[in-house]
C-alpha cells in the first residue's frame, strides 16, 4: 500500500506563491504564505503592515521606525530599504531569520569611507547587516548596531560609541587605532540602573508629536545642560516634581509629567494630554523652548 503525504493549507499556499500558482490571491492568502515561510522574522499584524501581488511576485511592506521608511519583503527573502538613510539597501533573509548584506545605500557607502578614513582599524562589515544609520545632533551619519536590550551608536568623525539601554546606557568610549589595533577609552560610565532601549540623543534637540521624550529615556550627559534636567528643575519650580534632578526619565519624572499635564493646557487653551510623554505642547506649556 502506498503512503499518502498530508499538507497544511499553510504549507499549500507557500508552495503556491513560490511558484506563482495563484493568480488572484487575496491579501489574507499572501499574509499565510509570509507567515508561513517567515513565522518569526517579522510583525506581520503591525497596523502599518499591507500584503499585495506586483509583477508576478508576492511582497509584505511595512514602515519601519528603525529605518524611517517603508521596508519590502518577497517570498524569496529578498528585503528593499523604500526610505529613510538607507534608502536603496538590500538585505536576504533565510527563514532562521538571519541576514546578509546584498546591495549598499549610498549613505551606507559613505559613512563606511568615514571609517575607512578617520578609523581604518574598525571593522565595520561585522555590524553588516545588523546596523541601520542615523544621523547625531551635529549632522553627522552614525551606525547604530542592535543588540537588546541595547544600540551602539558609533560616529566615524568622532570616534566615539555611545550605548543607550540596559545597564550600560549613557556608557561613552572613546575609539582610537595603535599599531593596527582597535583601542577603547571610557569617557563617560553607565547607569547602574536598568535602562528601556530607546531613541538616541539625536532627537532631544528636536521633540516633535511622532518623537516625543518619553518613560525610560535619559539625558546623554549628567549636567544642567540635559533637557530632561531641565523639565525636571521646572516641574520642581512648579511643585509636581519631589526629587532632585538627575536627567533620567524615571518613575517620578513620569508621575510629575501626568500631574502638570492633567492641570495644564497648550498654548492655544487646550486641555494637554496626560500621557506622560513630553512633545512640543508640554514642552511649550512647561515654557522651555523646543
Amino acid at each position: 500500500m502506498s503512503k499518502r503525504f498530508v499538507i497544511t493549507e499553510e504549507e499549500k499556499n507557500q508552495i503556491r506563491g513560490m511558484y506563482n500558482l495563484i493568480t488572484e490571491a487575496t491579501e489574507e492568502d499572501i499574509k499565510k504564505m509570509f507567515e508561513s515561510k517567515f513565522p518569526t522574522c517579522f510583525n506581520f499584524n503591525a497596523p502599518n503592515s499591507k500584503f499585495y501581488e506586483e509583477g508576478g511576485k508576492f511582497y509584505y511592506q511595512h514602515y519601519s521606525k528603525l529605518q524611517k521608511g517603508d521596508v519590502k519583503v518577497d517570498l524569496d527573502g529578498n528585503i528593499y530599504i523604500l526610505g529613510g538613510l538607507m534608502q536603496g539597501s538590500q538585505r536576504k533573509i533565510d527563514q532562521k531569520c538571519d541576514k546578509t548584506s546584498v546591495k549598499k545605500s549610498p549613505n551606507e557607502i559613505e559613512v563606511e569611507n568615514l571609517f575607512k578614513k578617520n578609523l581604518p582599524c574598525y571593522n565595520i562589515e561585522e555590524e553588516v547587516p545588523f546596523k541601520f544609520l542615523i544621523k547625531s545632533p551635529e549632522g553627522h551619519l552614525m551606525t547604530a548596531l542592535q543588540l537588546k536590550p541595547y544600540t551602539l551608536y558609533t560616529n566615524p568623525i568622532t570616534k566615539q560609541v555611545i550605548t543607550k539601554g540596559g545597564l550600560s546606557d549613557g556608557m561613552v568610549l572613546q575609539y582610537s587605532c595603535e599599531n593596527g589595533k582597535l583601542i577603547e577609552k571610557k569617557i563617560t560610565s553607565g547607569t547602574e540602573k536598568n535602562v528601556h532601549q530607546r531613541n538616541p540623543q539625536t532627537y532631544f534637540k528636536n521633540v516633535t508629536k511622532e518623537e516625543p521624550i518619553v518613560f525610560g529615556m535619559r539625558d546623554r550627559l549628567q549636567n544642567e545642560d540635559g533637557i530632561i534636567f531641565q523639565i525636571q528643575k521646572k516641574l520642581k519650580e512648579l511643585n509636581y516634581y519631589k526629587a532632585e534632578p538627575d536627567g533620567q526619565f524615571g518613575p517620578k519624572t513620569y508621575n510629575a509629567i501626568i500631574q502638570f499635564q492633567k492641570a495644564n493646557k497648550d498654548t492655544e487653551g487646550n486641555p494637554l494630554k496626560p500621557d506622560g510623554k513630553v512633545g512640543p505642547q508640554t514642552i511649550q506649556a512647561l515654557g522651555l523652548k523646543d
